[in-house]
């Protein structure tokens, strides 16, 4: 097998732990100075390692949670920088994504890929790094191997973002949220009947209102209007009492249909629209 090791010592190395030198020492078996991990990965060099020195080769945990600060750590800022903007491309990804197939991907699971990947090449990345003074994996465009390309990547990834982000979730102008507020209170104001045929008279504007349910007639305020990706509530408090009540309208379903959701007694009620009602005084 190829020594790929320099005859010169080098005192970066030499002074790296006994567990990095163990690694260095599986990498001199496979790496090259001018593959990738990819290409060097599926060598038959690699290939003819045990399994377990292929697995240290191959996989670190630290990496997978801090991802770029921790090449930022081992002094590789470059391909730190570079990772942070592919970050934001794949954000960008994820977005459309959730934009075109109206699903929600929890960030959790969205930051598995970059973990992952960093958790890959980090101790090749080290190695390449240490050995043969890498800043940039050689795949990569010709304009990041200069520090302005490096550092403008990141930047120009970001504002992809957030172009993306403004178009799928566009941001709201106070004036806007009032006047869809002002809509959500509309749309839950009027006289419902629920499934047992009691009746429900809610009757707001945007400083409160009353609520009339079939136990009793209550003074509520709004505390809060909240719009999610399905639905929109609109939270009531009483003004004498600790009651509170959340009035729940899904943007999918077709007619007019509410759900009476009361905080006290844990219940919830669907209710069907009978007809408007006049906003209180």
């Amino acid at each position: 097998m190829e020594d790929l090791t320099t005859d010169t010592p080098n005192p970066t190395r030499a002074k790296l732990s006994k567990k990095w030198q163990h690694r260095f020492a599986i990498f001199d078996q496979f790496a090259t100075r001018e593959g990738s991990f990819f290409s060097d990965g599926s060598s038959e060099a690699f290939k003819a390692l045990p399994r377990k020195e292929r697995s240290q080769a191959s996989l670190m945990v630290l990496p997978i949670f801090f991802g770029p600060f921790y090449y930022f750590a081992k002094t590789m800022w470059q391909k730190g920088v570079v990772l942070i903007g592919l970050m934001f491309l794949f954000a960008v990804v994820l977005e459309l994504v959730e934009y075109a197939f109206d699903i929600t991907v929890p960030n959790s699971v969205a930051g598995l890929p970059l973990g992952f990947l960093c958790g890959t090449l980090a101790g090749y990345d080290y190695y390449k790094h240490v050995q043969y003074g890498e800043k940039m994996w050689p795949i990569m465009p010709g304009f990041l191997s200069h520090p302005v390309g490096v550092v403008a990547f990141p930047l120009v990834a970001f504002f992809i973002f957030m172009g993306t982000v403004s178009f799928t979730d566009p941001w709201l102008s106070e004036a806007d949220l009032e006047e869809m507020n002002a809509s959500a209170v509309h749309s839950v104001s009027g006289l419902w009947v629920d499934e047992d045929s009691n009746l429900v008279a809610v009757s707001l504007d945007q400083g409160g209102g009353t609520l009339h349910t079939p136990v009793d007639l209550f003074m509520v305020s709004i505390s809060d209007i909240v719009w999610g990706e399905d639905a929109v509530s609109v939270v009531l408090e009483a003004q004498d009492s600790d009651a509170a009540w959340v009035l729940e309208q899904d943007y999918e379903v077709e007619g007019m249909f509410m759900e009476l959701h009361d905080s006290a007694s844990g219940k919830t009620f669907q209710l069907k629209f009978v007809e408007e009602l006049g906003a209180s005084k």
